[in-house]
């Protein structure tokens, strides 16, 4: 993956396993609508999946394994959720 998409944009990745609970969290229907009674909290972001030791495996596909969030979005996710690591995100340039 090649990264980086102007020098004052800056992405992050956060895996969709990850997103996947927190959407249930939001989203989850339940008796009393959205934000259900029941429907568990996400917990910390977890993106250890997302690498192989210290890079990102190879074989990650965008929007199937992760998607990209703003830098803002993902310090709010943070601050909210704890976990991680920042996996920061560049842009192909193609």
């Amino acid at each position: 993956m090649e990264y980086e998409k102007t020098k004052s944009s800056c992405y992050c990745m956060v895996s969709n396993v990850w997103l996947k609970r927190w959407m249930s969290f939001l989203y989850g229907k339940g008796n009393l609508g959205y934000l259900a009674k029941g429907h568990p909290m996400p917990g910390p972001i977890d993106n250890k999946i997302l690498l192989d030791g210290q890079k990102c495996r190879s074989n990650l596909i965008k929007n199937e394994d992760y998607k990209v969030v703003n830098i803002l979005i993902w310090k709010f996710l943070k601050e909210l959720y704890g976990g991680g690591p920042e996996i920061r995100y560049k842009w192909n340039k193609n």
